[in-house]
């Protein structure tokens, strides 16, 4: 018996049982691996500048894994 039946009052019953798809999140969920993608290649890719003594390389790839994240 599942939590829902085991609630239900005397006269009440099930209507419609709804299931969820996650075909809508296929889209963030690409453009997040790209992102992270991006992210370890940019942090593995020596540009030689550097912004307050850390690499440039780093502070992009740290963005992008942070929007990767975000999104």
């Amino acid at each position: 018996m599942s939590y829902v039946n085991s609630v239900l009052g005397k006269d009440e019953s099930i209507e419609y049982k709804a299931v969820v798809s996650l075909l809508p999140f296929i889209p963030r969920f690409i453009f997040g691996l790209i992102l992270i993608g991006g992210g370890v290649f940019v942090f593995y890719v020596p540009m030689s500048q550097k912004i307050f003594n850390v690499d440039i390389e780093k502070i992009i790839s740290v963005a992008l894994i942070f929007g990767a994240y975000q999104f």
